[in-house]
C-alpha cells in the first residue's frame, strides 16, 4: 500500500474490526479517548521496518497523524508512539487529499 492509496475502506468494512493489527490499534486509539467507532483511517502505510504511519479523521472534524511503533516487540504489541493533532493544519498538509475524502466519506454516512 502506498502513501497515495486510501486505506480507510479497508478500516470501515466490518472484517478490519477483527484484523489483530486493526484491532490492536482500535484498543489504543480508545486509550487516547477516541470513539474507534466514529473514526475513518484516511492513510496507512508502513514507514520504516518496525513502524506504520497512519492518519485518522474523527466525525467532529477532527484529523490526527499517529505512529505505530513496534520496535523490538512484536508487531501486534505495538504501540502509538506519536499522536499528532493535525485538526487546523490537514488542508495544507501532504495528507489534504486522503484527508478530504475521510471526511466525505465520514458526511455521506450520517
Amino acid at each position: 500500500m502506498s502513501p497515495s492509496e486510501p486505506y480507510f475502506p479497508r478500516w470501515l468494512r466490518s472484517e478490519a474490526k477483527t484484523d489483530p493489527l486493526f484491532a490492536r490499534i482500535r484498543d489504543l486509539v480508545r486509550e487516547k479517548g477516541v470513539d474507534a467507532d466514529s473514526i475513518v483511517i484516511a492513510d496507512f502505510f508502513p514507514d520504516d521496518t518496525s513502524l506504520y504511519f497512519g492518519v485518522l479523521v474523527m466525525r467532529e472534524r477532527r484529523a490526527f497523524t499517529f505512529d505505530y511503533d513496534y520496535l523490538r516487540r512484536p508487531e501486534l504489541e505495538g504501540e502509538l508512539s506519536e499522536w499528532r493533532d493535525i485538526t487546523a493544519t490537514w488542508a495544507t498538509s501532504p495528507y489534504h487529499k486522503a484527508v478530504a475524502a475521510a471526511f466525505a466519506m465520514l458526511d455521506a454516512a450520517t
